[in-house]
């Protein structure tokens, strides 16, 4: 009987290597993604975390302002210290100090600045008009860091005691009126014949924007250009250079150097024949501090009234960043981002509340004597920055100074 023998050969069924290969692949590729994704979360949240602690460390934003805006942008940094400002990394803190804008522009235009005279220097600048950022643009312009960014404004007003403010309210006076009365008229322009001549004093144009502006104003109105601006053919021409003349030579005596120290003369002043000023033009914010005794002296025991004359020019209060020797653009960055603040409308609500006129909000200090807060209806457009240093240059030169 046959036998089948076996050929002896032991047959494996053998796996083939390459699917293994591609699977190994593929685990090591997801592992990779989640292992990626895990990475760069936890470098996210180091960033974040990094950033919340402000890594950089704190960053002190001095900020400096005229005195009327000291109570407004303290309140307003309070709010916005609260809300825990970052810039690059920096926790920003942001300081107010006062300083006079004279003293500011003297620190950033001089050798050295004094600290013991201005406070720390600043990073964000707000003075009382861009009479000031105009100056230091012209004597230094390369320490601006910004284009000057408007917070707030207010009228001009005339301000008189308040025999006088019922007179000239009778006559219905304009810029143009009081203008004529310096020229010729005295008060017997608005039926007052009895108190003599009209003096308007008229603190240096050179250092007071709402001087300035009135100038403008009765130069304006004489020529016939009834909203402005002020150009050289009207400076030039014989209307305007007569009554420029006349305001110029109406000066009382030992004019003061600033309005607010103007406003103070006038104080207890019943009529203009008692006072030692008839009229000055001020800002209203500086009108509404003298009245409610926030400049430093006393309220005066009658408010001085604030007569708005068409067309009514308006103080613009700027703020610029400031640039310091080591180029450092946080601090930069942080006064951009203050200055931002100062226009939301919680910010602009503190400023209207301290006086000033603001686009967002419309609510006025209560009390405010002597100040009716009507809205202008015959507004002035103001000079170009050569014209306004012609005006200066053609006040000066009828004064002799």
């Amino acid at each position: 009987m046959a036998r089948h023998r076996g050929t002896g050969l032991g047959f494996r069924r053998k796996i083939a290597g390459w699917p293994l290969f591609v699977l190994g692949l593929v685990v090591v590729s997801v592992l990779g993604v989640i292992g990626y994704g895990a990475l760069s979360d936890m470098v996210d949240r180091r960033a974040d975390a990094e950033a919340e602690n402000c890594s950089a460390g704190e960053l002190v934003l001095p900020v400096t302002v005229t005195a009327s805006m000291t109570e407004p942008v303290t309140a307003a940094a309070e709010q916005w210290n609260a809300s825990s400002p970052r810039v690059q990394n920096h926790c920003v803190r942001a300081e107010v100090h006062t300083a006079s804008s004279a003293a500011v522009v003297d620190g950033l235009t001089g050798e050295e600045w004094d600290e013991e005279l201005a406070g720390p220097r600043p990073a964000a600048w707000i003075p009382d008009s861009t009479v000031w950022t105009d100056r230091l643009a012209s004597e230094n312009n390369a320490v601006l860091g910004s284009q000057p960014q408007i917070v707030a404004s207010s009228p001009v007003l005339l301000a008189v005691p308040a025999a006088g403010a019922a007179a000239l309210q009778e006559g219905e006076a304009t810029w143009e009126t009081v203008a004529g009365m310096a020229l010729a008229t005295g008060w017997g322009g608005v039926q007052r014949a009895e108190w003599g001549t009209f003096s308007l004093a008229v603190p240096d144009p050179a250092m007071n924007r709402a001087s300035q502006l009135a100038l403008q104003a009765v130069l304006a109105t004489s020529s016939g250009s009834e909203s402005g601006p002020v150009t050289e053919d009207v400076l030039d021409g014989a209307s305007a250079q007569q009554h420029l003349a006349a305001v110029a030579g109406g000066q009382p005596a030992d004019v003061p150097s600033t309005g607010r120290e103007a406003l103070q003369m006038m104080d207890g002043a019943d009529t203009p024949l008692t006072g030692s000023l008839a009229a000055v033009p001020v800002a209203e914010v500086d009108l509404y501090r003298r009245n409610v005794g926030k400049d430093g002296a006393d309220a005066p025991p009658e408010a001085i009234v604030g007569l708005p004359l068409a067309p009514t020019p308006s103080v613009q209060f700027p703020l610029v960043s400031v640039k310091d020797a080591s180029g450092d653009t946080a601090t930069l960055r942080a006064a951009q981002r203050f200055g931002d603040f100062l226009t939301e409308r919680t910010s602009q609500r503190f400023l209207a509340q301290a006086g000033f006129r603001v686009a967002s909000v419309t609510a006025y200090p209560d009390p405010s004597p002597g100040l009716s807060w009507t809205t202008p209806m015959d507004t002035l457009e103001p000079a170009e920055r050569a014209v306004t240093g012609a005006v200066t240059a053609r006040w000066r030169e009828l004064l002799g100074t």
